[in-house]
């Protein structure tokens, strides 16, 4: 009789214990099934949302998308200069002697080159995108100061020299080097560089706004510059009096 009693105690202890892993995996089950659902419901909303904050891919649209970025210098041109200024008093055409001033400066400056992306227009024709640009243009030039260097500098008692000496000689170096930047192809880069980063800009917003995944093709022109026409001023014909 005793080891049947602890045979039955064993066999009801063992039950016990079995229980506990199918309770356990039940529990994991219906948690699983439970963020299953709960993910899939996220998912669908976020789903619904993308799609209902699509934007139209029209002229307006692409050309807010563009003028977001204002203008935009894409070149920039580094250069070291350096010029001579020689200056005199003059009687007529001759200079006067000991009156002769001069300096040689050199400097480096930085020109950038860019086109005002809020004077381009934008045109939607069934699958096809065109793009009119204007022409680029310098937005700035600047120069630093802290490499700026005087060489062989000569004054004179009665012709000396100025802050407005170096000021007005800086200024016409500067357009003298615009004007080499320019003649160097600043200006047209820039416009090639301007086309290659609106065509990924415009690429992307299509790709995250179109829907149909329509295959649209971007084209970009040179904008005509407008003419202004001046007035047409007419004269009145002369009145002469008759005897």
């Amino acid at each position: 009789m005793g080891l049947k009693k602890n045979k039955e105690e064993k066999t009801i202890h063992y039950s016990k214990n079995s229980k506990l892993p199918a309770i356990l995996v039940i529990a994991i089950v219906v948690l699983s099934i439970i963020l299953g659902i709960t993910m899939g419901s996220k998912w669908q909303q976020t789903k619904a949302n993308k799609k209902n904050h699509h934007t139209q891919i029209t002229s307006d649209a692409l050309h807010q998308e563009i003028e977001q970025i204002g203008e935009l210098a894409t070149v920039s041109y580094y250069y070291t200069n350096m010029g001579k200024f020689e200056d005199a008093l003059k009687f007529f055409v001759h200079d006067v002697p000991f009156t002769t001033k001069s300096f040689i400066l050199s400097y480096d400056g930085n020109i950038k080159a860019g086109i005002d992306l809020s004077a381009i227009e934008v045109a939607v024709s069934d699958t096809v995108i065109t793009v009119s640009l204007p022409s680029a243009h310098i937005t700035s030039h600047d120069v630093d100061m802290d490499s700026v260097i005087f060489y062989d500098e000569k004054n004179s008692i009665f012709n000396g020299l100025s802050a407005e000496d170096v000021t007005e000689f800086l200024g016409k170096q500067q357009k003298l080097m615009e004007e080499k930047a320019i003649n160097n192809g600043l200006l047209t880069k820039a416009e090639e560089n301007t086309e290659q980063v609106l065509k990924t800009l415009l690429n992307n917003f299509i790709k995250i706004n179109d829907e149909n995944d329509t295959p649209y093709e971007l084209r970009f022109i040179a904008k005509k510059p407008t003419v202004t026409k001046e007035p047409v001023v007419t004269k009145e014909p002369a009145v002469t009096e008759q005897n």
